[in-house]
C-alpha cells in the first residue's frame, strides 16, 4: 500500500514539474519575442540617429561606439535566440559552438561597456556639438546599468529562496 501511494506521489511530482517546464518555455519564447521586439527598436534608433549625425562633430568616439553597439546586441540576439530555441534538435558541436561564441561576445560587451562608459562620462563637446548621438549613448549606457540591477535583484531573490528550495527538493525526494 505504502508502495503504491509513493508511485502516485512521484508521478504527481513528475506530472507537476512538466507542466512547470511548458508554462517556463512558452514565458520564455514571449520573452525572447519581446527581446528581439527591443533589439530591433534599439537597432533603428541607432541607425536613424547615425544618418542624420554621422558627420557632426564629438571629441570623443560615440559614433562608432553606438554602431558596434547596435551589430553587438543584434549578434547577442542572433546568438541567444540559436541558444533557446525549442523543437529543434541540435548537435552537441553546435551547442559548444555557440556557448563559445555567446561566452566571446559577453567578455566583448564587458570591455566595450568600460570603454563606452569611459567614452559617454568623459566627453566634453559632445553634447552640444551631437547631442542626439550623446543623448542616445547616454540611453545604452542607462539601459546597461538598469539590466545590470535588475539581474543583482534577481540574484538576490534567488539565494533568498534557495534554502526553500533545497528543502522542497528533499520533502520530494
Amino acid at each position: 500500500r505504502m508502495d503504491v501511494l509513493s508511485q502516485e506521489g512521484a508521478q504527481q511530482t513528475r506530472t507537476m514539474a512538466a507542466e512547470t517546464m511548458q508554462k517556463l518555455m512558452a514565458r520564455s519564447e514571449k520573452l525572447i519575442a519581446l527581446s528581439s521586439l527591443f533589439t530591433v527598436v534599439q537597432v533603428g534608433a541607432v541607425c536613424f540617429v547615425l544618418m542624420q549625425s554621422w558627420d557632426k562633430p564629438c571629441d570623443r568616439p560615440l559614433q562608432m561606439y553606438l554602431l558596434v553597439e547596435a551589430c553587438r546586441r543584434v549578434a547577442d540576439a542572433l546568438l541567444t535566440f540559436q541558444q533557446r530555441r525549442f523543437g529543434f534538435v541540435q548537435t552537441r558541436e553546435v551547442v559548444t559552438t555557440v556557448d563559445r561564441l555567446q561566452s566571446l561576445l559577453n567578455t566583448f560587451t564587458m570591455i566595450w561597456f568600460f570603454f563606452g562608459q569611459w567614452w559617454i562620462l568623459r566627453t566634453e563637446t559632445c553634447e552640444v556639438t551631437n547631442p542626439d548621438v550623446y543623448q542616445l549613448s547616454l540611453v545604452f549606457l542607462l539601459l546597461t546599468y538598469s539590466w545590470s540591477v535588475i539581474l543583482l535583484c534577481g540574484l538576490a531573490c534567488l539565494a533568498c529562496s534557495l534554502p526553500a528550495v533545497l528543502a522542497a527538493v528533499q520533502v520530494f525526494a
